[in-house]
């Protein structure tokens, strides 16, 4: 009994698994921007992005965060 419900499980992933491919092999995954989204994209790009920025550690900024270091930039740009 548990050997069936194992096998159909591994059958189940596989076939979700090809479903996918064909999926994209075929061309029926949106690919060009005016495509609809799909489903959980944003979601997906979201993980990911946080996890590229938690896994980058930048710490704190070297200039601070105040009036002067921006006035100071401001000074920068109109005479550079």
């Amino acid at each position: 009994m548990i050997k069936g419900v194992v096998i159909g499980i591994l059958l189940t992933v596989i076939a979700l698994a090809v479903g996918i491919y064909y999926h994209f092999a075929t061309g029926m995954a949106p690919a060009a921007t005016a495509d609809p989204r799909m489903p959980f994209e944003r979601k997906l790009a979201h993980i990911a992005l946080d996890a590229h920025i938690e896994k980058q550690q930048l710490g704190q900024p070297p200039v601070p965060l105040d009036e002067s270091a921006y006035l100071a930039g401001a000074e920068v740009y109109k005479h550079g």
